[in-house]
């Protein structure tokens, strides 16, 4: 397991279960915002993402439960996951599975889910036997942030004002979010999701100065949000190659750290 130490945050790169139970401490996070592996077959490099799925939510189960402990009274979990998954012909409710895991756990709270729209739904999504089968199928051109928080507890955190104008809050607290994938960063990760998704997610759960933690890290995308959002980061990868990855677009946004954020140029994105 590596620790690699930074000025803003810290990367673990290790087992996440090992990491959790060994290197964090409780009460760390103001906020948790992460995309878990769907356990469809990816090609994670070092993760086998092809579990049976009785055993891949035990394992989410333990993960969960180990994240949950490291967010702050009153802090937040978001996590970014398909309603659905089809695997060898059979639909899998992912969400649902998900929300009953984390139902489970009497410290944390439903708060509210976030509609992902990715794009508009095409004819190319039909084919000639759709349209004769007496099943007619159902296409997800979405995904769901599910947000928990965390029940108070004896470390709160800091209730301070929120730093978003009116008309920006306005949008974020509409629960239908229109933000388009990211496909140019899938030669080094094979499910990155865009930038803009946990920006969002950032300036409307936490201030600046506030921690995200992201147990999934992969490329960082959640961590080089956290950077320019002013909040400090911890993040968690298996893959050391993904760690290396990050540490590229980490370097060139400290570079570029004096320009106008519409003028960064990262290295992958």
């Amino acid at each position: 397991m590596a620790k690699i130490k930074l000025k803003e945050g810290t990367i673990f790169n290790g087992d996440v279960l090992k990491v959790l139970s060994e290197k964090i401490s409780p009460y760390t996070a103001d906020l948790i915002f992460t995309s878990p592996p769907y356990n469809i077959g990816k090609d994670y490099g070092v993760y086998k993402d092809n579990l049976g799925f009785d055993t891949f939510f035990g394992w989410m189960r333990e993960v969960l439960k180990g994240v949950s402990e490291k967010l702050k009274g009153l802090g937040f979990m978001v996590l970014n996951i398909p309603e659905s998954v089809t695997v060898k012909g059979m639909k899998i409710p992912f969400a649902f599975e998900i929300q009953k895991i984390l139902e489970r756990f009497g410290e944390l709270e439903y708060y509210g889910k976030i509609i992902w729209k990715k794009g508009v739904f095409s004819r190319a999504f039909v084919t000639e036997v759709d349209m004769k089968i007496t099943s007619p199928p159902l296409y997800e051109t979405f995904e769901v942030l599910l947000v928990y928080r965390k029940k108070p507890s004896s470390r709160n955190r800091a209730l301070k004002c929120r730093q978003i104008e009116y008309s920006e809050f306005l949008t974020y607290a509409n629960p239908v979010w229109e933000v388009t994938p990211d496909i140019t960063r899938r030669y080094y990760h094979p499910a990155p999701f865009p930038l803009e998704l946990p920006q969002r997610v950032i300036r409307h759960f936490t201030v600046k100065g506030e921690t995200v933690l992201d147990p999934f890290m992969g490329i960082g995308t959640t961590l080089l949000a956290a950077l320019i959002e002013g909040r400090k980061f911890i993040g968690i990868e298996l893959n050391p190659v993904y760690v290396e990855h990050f540490l590229i677009d980490y370097e060139t946004f400290k570079k570029h750290m004096t320009l106008k954020k519409s003028n960064l140029t990262l290295h992958h994105i």
